[in-house]
C-alpha cells in the first residue's frame, strides 16, 4: 500500500471512529453539561447531523444517560461497527491478498452482511412487532463492518 493510500485508510478509519464515538458521548454531554457549555452547541450539531441521516423515531432509539441516542439502534450499529469492519481488513489483507483483490468476494460479503438486517426487517413487516434495539443494531453492526470493509478495500488499492 502507497504511502497516500494509507493516509486515505488512516483518515478513513479516524472520521469512522470519532463519528462513533461522537454518537456515544453526545447524549452523556446533553444530560451532563449546563445549558451555556459549548460542548452543549457541538451535541446539538450531532444530532442535527442525525436528523439528516437517520428517521431518530425514539421507539427504535437506545437511551444513553436518559437521553436518547441521535440515531436509531440500526444506524447506531451501522456506524459502530465501520471502525471494526476497516481495522479487520487491515489485519487479514495481507496474509489473504487474492481473496481481498476479489470483487466476488466483496459482492458475498456483502449480500451476507446484508442478510440480518433484511431478516430483521422481513419480522417486522410480516408480525408488526418490533425487533429489540439490541438485535437492530447488531444487524446493523454485522453490515456496517462488511460495507466500511469493502470501502477500505478500494480506498487500501486492494479492490479496483
Amino acid at each position: 500500500m502507497t504511502p497516500s493510500f494509507q493516509i486515505g485508510v488512516a483518515t478513513l478509519l479516524l472520521a469512522s471512529a470519532i463519528w462513533a464515538a461522537t454518537l456515544v458521548a453526545a447524549p452523556y454531554i446533553v444530560s451532563q453539561v449546563s445549558e451555556d457549555a459549548p460542548v452543549l452547541r457541538a451535541a446539538a450539531i450531532v444530532y442535527a447531523l442525525g436528523s439528516f441521516i437517520c428517521h431518530q423515531r425514539p421507539e427504535r432509539s437506545f437511551r444513553f444517560s436518559g437521553v436518547q441516542v441521535p440515531v436509531c439502534a440500526r444506524c447506531e450499529g451501522l456506524y459502530l461497527g465501520a471502525p471494526f469492519g476497516m481495522v479487520g481488513l487491515m489485519a487479514v489483507r495481507r496474509r489473504y491478498r487474492q481473496v481481498v483483490a476479489s470483487r466476488r468476494t466483496w459482492r458475498r460479503i456483502v449480500i451476507v452482511a446484508s442478510w440480518l438486517t433484511i431478516l430483521t426487517l422481513a419480522w417486522e413487516w410480516m408480525t408488526g412487532e418490533m425487533t429489540s434495539h439490541v438485535v437492530r443494531a447488531i444487524a446493523g453492526a454485522v453490515l456496517g463492518a462488511a460495507v466500511a470493509a469493502t470501502v477500505t478495500a478500494v480506498v487500501a488499492g486492494d479492490l479496483r
